[in-house]
């Protein structure tokens, strides 16, 4: 169970004496369940935002607020975008610390008997992102939460998973300020503080959150229960399908790192200058990395610095090494750069709105992963992603749409009974001219014809004057004033397989 806070508790109470149609009583199941956060409404190609949502999100997306039907008495407030440029809408929302549940189509149009069916198909929160593409790079986006003796944090788009040991709570909150989490899972009482103490909007979102014991599995049933707790915020957001990238909780031991204050790191200007911009920061002067990953892992370094004489030495040694082979540096570095954020593209892929080109990436990536482990001599699992590169390869088309629901993802040649529908689907008639071609010279009726109507579906027509001509095989279906009606088993069986593809 999640607690609502500042919600309105009036919201649906309102409309329930209104005379709603069977699209906005439909809607309004949805958002009472869902009162806490917008509610993006698929209506056909656009999302749509209705009532205080849209009267909320209009002026920060900047665009037109409008009324349901004026004309017909329904000034129900309303905004709306197009479903394939919704993710920077929902990025925008995110960043400013709102939450969204995005409510889908979940049947096809064109079989709906009535009001299409609709439901919610993701919930997200600053820390559970709809596109880990659109994030800064070099920027981590962690979910945390904290117990009497441990913070947990998750970053779900890399599926990185710790926690640290802290002794009181003032170093609970220095390493708070450090690690800057986007969002902060709290029980109701630790919500209940941290709103108390919250003086302005800046810092973490803030979620309150009772822990699903039943969700949690008996390894994760001995973990802190602060890492239970996002595991919970988690799964219940997002579904069970995000264990697969969620890495197994460690502890992350700071003993042998320097401790630096968020005061500290702003006095220095380490990753903003006192204006509040990155340009002219420490870390904008070192930051020579040629990947993202490799980005958000400097910033790890400044945020806890070695203070252990053999971690630096070792660290050191590794440097050394590849100063002296800088040849084999700069080919490392060029291959580094062309690797992309391959992190949060493994996040992003286990993500509904995943498509094929995200798996092409993927594929290009781990070509260039294993490049990289040959010229560094890593020891690597190579023959699982080789495996995994050639499977990519032989499956998803070069040129596959950005959309699932597009189709022409797979490959031509992969499988033979999805190339049989596929044929079917988009050479129907072709496959029908040429029955009809066979059934003429078979038959030698020059007049017959294959066609097809809704009440009888497809059908052989023969003229009567030719009916002496018709094959035994034929079954009679359907007789007219000129002409006589037919079915074989060869046309029924093309004619369920068409009308199934």
């Amino acid at each position: 169970m999640t607690f609502l806070d500042g919600i309105h508790t009036s919201l649906c109470m309102e409309n329930l004496d209104k005379k709603l149609t069977p699209l906005m009583k439909q809607y309004w199941d949805i958002k009472s369940a869902h009162a806490d956060k917008i509610v993006f409404f698929r209506m056909g190609d656009f999302y749509e935002l209705f009532d205080q949502d849209a009267i909320t999100a209009a002026p920060i997306l900047g665009i037109a607020l409008t009324a349901r039907n004026k004309n017909h008495g329904d000034n129900t407030a309303m905004c709306g975008m197009p479903h394939h440029s919704v993710h920077n809408y929902i990025n925008k929302l995110l960043s400013l610390n709102y939450k969204v549940a995005i409510c889908d189509q979940v049947e096809d149009p064109k079989e709906a008997k009535g009001l299409v069916k609709r439901a919610i198909t993701r919930v997200l929160s600053p820390g559970m992102v709809y596109d880990p593409e659109t994030l800064d790079a070099a920027q981590s986006n962690y979910l945390a939460a904290y117990d009497t003796s441990t913070l947990a944090l998750l970053e779900s788009t890399t599926g990185e998973a710790f926690y640290v040991v802290f002794k009181n709570s003032d170093e609970r909150q220095t390493l708070l300020s450090v690690l800057s989490p986007t969002e902060l899972v709290l029980e109701k009482q630790q919500h209940e503080f941290e709103m108390s103490q919250k003086k302005d909007l800046a810092g973490p979102c803030l979620s309150a959150h009772e822990i699903n014991l039943s969700c949690l599995n008996q390894e994760e049933m001995q973990l802190p229960s602060s890492c239970q707790r996002l595991l919970s915020y988690a799964i219940s957001m997002q579904g069970e399908k995000i264990r697969q990238t969620i890495e197994s909780f460690k502890e992350k031991k700071l003993q042998k790192r320097m401790e630096l204050s968020a005061q500290v790191l702003s006095h220095l200007e380490v990753f903003e200058t006192y204006s509040g911009q990155k340009q002219g920061s420490l870390f904008h002067a070192i930051n020579k990395t040629q990947s993202a990953a490799g980005a958000r892992k400097l910033k790890n370094w400044i945020l806890f610095p070695l203070t252990d004489v053999a971690e630096i030495q070792k660290r050191q040694n590794v440097i050394e090494h590849w100063m002296k082979d800088l040849s084999r540096l700069k080919e490392v570095r060029g291959l580094m750069a062309q690797m992309g954020d391959i992190e949060r593209r493994l996040g992003k892929i286990s993500n509904p709105n995943c498509n094929a080109r995200d798996l092409i990436s993927l594929r290009d990536s781990l070509n260039i992963g294993l490049n990289l482990s040959r010229i560094a001599n890593l020891k690597i699992d190579a023959g699982f992603l080789t495996d995994l590169i050639a499977r990519v390869t032989s499956t998803i088309r070069e040129d596959a749409p950005l959309s699932t629901q597009s189709g022409h993802m797979i490959r031509e040649g992969f499988s033979g009974e999805l190339d049989h529908l596929i044929s079917l689907s988009t050479n129907s008639q072709k496959l029908l001219t040429e029955l009809e071609v066979r059934e003429k010279e078979a038959t030698q009726i020059s007049s017959l014809k294959v066609r097809y109507n809704q009440v009888f579906g497809y059908y052989i027509e023969v003229t009567k004057t030719h009916t002496d001509k018709v094959p035994l095989h034929y079954v009679r279906k359907q007789t007219l004033t000129n002409a006589e009606r037919y079915i074989t088993d060869e046309l029924q069986k093309l004619e369920s397989e068409i009308l199934s593809a």
